[in-house]
């Protein structure tokens, strides 16, 4: 079970109303890479069909193509969500908004590992131990 990404990534214009947001809900579990700099934190909320996972991620330069891959107790993996970072990048000092996403896994939260945000052909840019 994959799953689609939703997100929201703007910072509100001086007296503009913000816009309506995705909001990091449930279990919440944070990481920093120490080397990237690179933060996080996922939301995880118990569904009859699996887990809705938010998630809320800063430091990220761009341009990349990432996705989020969920890793069961016993190795299984599945895709998230999938999304690309433009040049500007997200939650950094030129382009401060941190990009927030939405999707979901067919696994089950109590039969979570961990979260990872991957570069697609590259390597790991964060890893979140649920």
């Amino acid at each position: 079970g994959g799953g689609v990404g939703i997100g929201l990534a703007s910072a509100p214009s001086r007296g503009s109303p913000a816009p309506a947001a995705v909001a990091v809900v449930g279990q919440q579990h944070s990481a920093v890479n120490l080397s990237t700099g690179v933060a996080g934190t996922v939301g995880l909320v118990s569904k009859p069909w699996g887990t809705q996972v938010t998630m809320d991620l800063s430091n990220v330069s761009g341009p990349l193509e990432c996705q989020l891959i969920a890793v069961s107790k016993s190795g299984e993996q599945r895709v998230v969500m999938g999304w690309l970072v433009p040049a500007a990048g997200y939650g950094v000092p030129s382009h401060p908004a941190h990009l927030v996403l939405e999707g979901g896994t067919s696994i089950q939260p109590s039969n979570l590992s961990r979260l990872v945000v991957d570069v697609v052909n590259g390597g790991t840019l964060l890893t979140i131990p649920v």
